[in-house]
């Protein structure tokens, strides 16, 4: 299995840290601010 392959800890570690970081800065956007955000299809995948 590849190192960031789906489904390894530290890959799920780093995708929940990410998730985490979107939404405090989202939380720290004035009121109808916008945000673009962009990342690799594996790291949205269900």
């Amino acid at each position: 299995m590849e190192s960031n392959a789906p489904g390894n800890p530290d890959y799920t570690v780093r995708d929940r840290a990410v998730a985490e970081n979107l939404m405090w800065v989202i939380d720290q956007a004035e009121p109808g601010a916008k945000a673009v955000f962009w990342a690799h299809k594996v790291h949205i995948q269900t």
